[in-house]
């Protein structure tokens, strides 16, 4: 089957990943009759955006559970491509439980 890409404007799903940060662009997967298939590509346009929406892995969209992933650019599923992104997934999940417990700390200094 093939798939095609969306670019998508004023659509809630740039509202819902427009709030941690400035968007450069969200495509969907549509299917060849245009309906979603379920993925989208989020582009922001500052690298402390982009680590923001890590934070919203596994988290409740439109009462889906999501993920939210770093990809490595290009296609298909070569073994170095796959690498690739396991080492992005690795280093990304890292990020985020540094990002969490910073932002523990920063509200336990608060109270």
């Amino acid at each position: 089957k093939q798939w095609y890409q969306r670019r998508v404007r004023g659509h809630y799903h740039m509202k819902h990943f427009g709030k941690v940060g400035d968007l450069m662009a969200v495509r969907l997967l549509t299917k060849d009759d245009n309906t979603p298939k379920g993925c989208a590509f989020v582009e922001y346009k500052t690298s402390a955006a982009m680590l923001n929406a890590l934070l919203y892995h596994h988290t409740s969209f439109e009462g889906r559970k999501i993920n939210v992933e770093m990809t490595c650019g290009g296609g298909g599923n070569s073994k170095t491509r796959k690498q690739k992104l396991q080492k992005k997934r690795e280093k990304s999940s890292e990020l985020i439980h540094k990002m969490l417990k910073q932002k523990k700390k920063t509200r336990e200094a608060i109270k």
